[in-house]
């Protein structure tokens, strides 16, 4: 599909597709997207968060540090 055929679809086409391409992405994102490490390396992050060892910055407090680093 070319984008001249998206501009000829209707919004409501557009997002059926949207969706179908959607449901079919996340039907293999296991399989193809996500490597064993992966799955590892954040069960591990869990563990340490759980037993204290480390913690995490609220994604709003993050935001506003780093637009003070700017």
């Amino acid at each position: 599909m070319d984008p001249q055929e998206l501009d000829q679809m209707t919004i409501e086409q557009r997002l059926d597709l949207m969706e179908k391409l959607w449901a079919s992405l996340t039907e293999i994102a296991h399989q193809r997207l996500s490597r064993p490490w992966h799955g590892e390396v954040l069960a591990s992050r869990a563990m340490a968060l759980a037993e204290g060892r480390t913690a995490f910055t609220p994604w709003e407090e993050a935001k506003q540090r780093l637009r003070r680093i700017r």
